[in-house]
């Protein structure tokens, strides 16, 4: 019997430690709940198990940001609503104010509220946002708009001159006793009335004669022999051609008009005879060479880089040198934007800068004049023109991460919905057509009173609705405009649908994935309460071996006996 090392208690001792261990760890099982709760435990189950989890969540997250997005895209949806109802509501007063029963006042009237509507859009447009980021105002895409292609009302230094009028008839020779002939000069009439006898002839009384032309005279005669011709108007000379003149006595037009109806001439002839009286040479008044000129109108947000502005010969890039960007070779000067808030500050530089044959001025807020340096036609054919960068949409774009994973994304855009997108207002102001999605509708403007919505600046030109005809083109491309904001609506409410068909498999796939991370990851409870049983008792047991254990080396002291 040996004392020193009791091998029994050693291996119930040992046996003790195990089955503490097991307890333990049975213990901090069923009080987690998990089945891994160190990379002890499974090492290759906690990697795997630790990738899904990140899974999970980033689908969780992926679910939230689509409702997120629906939320934004119901906020544009909503106030497209609006527009939509605006919309009808101009189209409406442009039926009305085509009828021809409206008077000029009652037009008036409509075109007011035409012009708050317009404004209204824009409001709605510059101000729609979510979480502070607005949402239909092109992406804060920057606009600007030429009057017209070209320069206009070039023209040369004329003189003033007469009007001149022809008197003619036909088969003059058949003219009968009594017949009359009228000339009518404003509000004055002089009436002349055939005779066949000299004896006869006397103030309003013309000889008729077997020959035309004896007869055409007759009648010049007698029209110069009245009175009541008014003093502005000469009877003149006959002409070769038969028949005479009648001239204006001052040169121009200033002072009356004299203009196709100033003079008219009535028969009241039996037989085949007829006369006319016709306008052959205009009057008008003496005038100064004039220079063409244009503008070029623009919005309040900051011009895109790669916008092109030409003048005439002159062509200016815009560039944004904090992105790396540079003028284009082609361009007579590249204008930096960098530092530019402002369109104003384009224009200033513009000012700056100048441009051959043109003369450029700052008039009024956000617009720029050009008027031709030399007066005369030749000014009418200097370009003016603004064109954006190619393959520029003005929209909102938004990025939504609908999955767990780089790349796992979906892009929207919301297009520019103010009334100028939508072909309803003009910048300028000029013009007599508008395109709207790629299609050119006749228009007509009114008075530049239409505001951004937010203050009382008048910035656009609204739809004339100042006669039939401009109430008319306006009903079209209203039409075209509502289109166009049902093509938006029509796309919002898609990106919705598919949203929520997202959030749905992300739902389906986040359930799917906790179910396989639960059975790798969680602990079966049952099984582990057996296991927990066991590891107590064999516990209990190796505890009380261990005494027995302990006890046995006692039996060396009988030996002593």
């Amino acid at each position: 019997m040996r004392i020193n090392n009791n091998i029994m208690a050693l291996n119930a001792h040992r046996q003790l430690g195990v089955n503490q261990a097991n307890s333990s760890k049975s213990m901090e099982r069923l009080s987690s709940g998990l089945r891994i709760n160190r990379a002890g435990d499974d090492a290759a189950g906690l990697a795997i198990s630790e990738k899904m989890r990140g899974q999970i969540r980033g689908l969780k997250q992926a679910s939230r940001n689509a409702q997120d997005g629906i939320s934004l895209l119901q906020t544009a949806e909503g106030a497209l609503n609006e527009t939509h109802a605006i919309l009808q509501r101009m189209r409406e007063l442009a039926v009305q104010a085509s009828n021809d029963t409206n008077t000029e006042i009652d037009r008036n009237e409509i075109q007011k509220e035409i012009n708050q509507l317009t404004s209204e859009i824009n409001r709605i447009g510059n101000t729609t946002e979510f979480n502070t980021m607005k949402l239909m105002d092109g992406g804060s895409a920057g606009v600007a708009e030429a009057s017209g292609p070209r320069l206009a009302g070039g023209s040369e230094a004329v003189d003033a001159r007469k009007a001149v009028y022809t008197f003619s008839g036909e088969n003059f020779d058949q003219i009968q006793e009594g017949d009359t002939i009228t000339f009518s000069f404003g509000d004055t009439d002089v009436t002349l009335t055939a005779v066949t006898s000299e004896d006869d002839v006397g103030e309003g009384k013309f000889l008729i004669d077997e020959d035309s032309a004896n007869v055409v005279a007759n009648i010049r005669a007698a029209l110069a022999a009245v009175n009541t011709v008014p003093e502005e108007w000469i009877i003149g000379d006959e002409v070769e051609s038969g028949g005479f003149t009648i001239t204006a006595k001052v040169e121009g037009v200033a002072g009356g008009t004299i203009g196709a109806e100033a003079i008219s001439v009535t028969t009241n002839f039996n037989g085949g005879a007829s006369a006319t009286l016709k306008l052959t040479t205009a009057g008008r008044d003496a005038a100064d060479a004039q220079a063409a000129s244009g503008s070029i109108s623009f919005g309040n947000n900051l011009l895109s880089a790669g916008t092109v502005i030409t003048i005439g010969s002159n062509t200016f890039h815009l560039f944004d040198s904090s992105k790396g960007q540079v003028a284009s070779g082609a361009a007579t000067a590249g204008i930096d934007i960098a530092e530019f808030s402002s369109n104003e500050e384009i224009i200033d530089a513009l000012l700056n800068i100048g441009a051959e044959g043109v003369l450029l001025e700052k008039t009024a807020t956000n617009m720029l004049t050009v008027t031709a340096e030399d007066p005369g036609e030749e000014g009418n054919a200097i370009a003016l023109s603004v064109e954006g960068p190619k393959g520029q949409t003005n929209a909102y774009t938004a990025n939504f991460q609908i999955g767990a994973n780089k790349g796992q994304s979906m892009t929207i855009s919301i297009l520019d919905m103010r009334s100028n997108a939508l072909g309803i207002s003009s910048l300028a102001g000029t013009g007599n057509s508008v395109t709207i999605d790629g299609k050119t509708y006749e228009v007509a403007w009114s008075d530049k009173v239409v505001t951004n919505g937010t203050d009382n600046v008048p910035a656009e030109a609204g739809l004339s609705v100042a006669n039939h005809e401009d109430a008319a083109k306006a009903v079209e491309v209203i039409d075209a405009a509502i289109g166009k904001v049902s093509a938006e609506r029509s796309k919002l409410g898609s990106y919705q649908n598919r949203l929520e068909h997202t959030i749905s498999n992300l739902g389906t796939s986040a359930e799917n994935l906790q179910a396989a991370e639960s059975r790798i990851r969680d602990l079966d409870m049952a099984e582990e309460m057996m296991a927990f049983t066991k590891n107590n008792i064999l516990q209990q047991a190796a505890t009380a071996m261990l005494a027995q254990a302990n006890m046995a080396p006692q039996s060396v002291l009988q030996l002593l006996g």
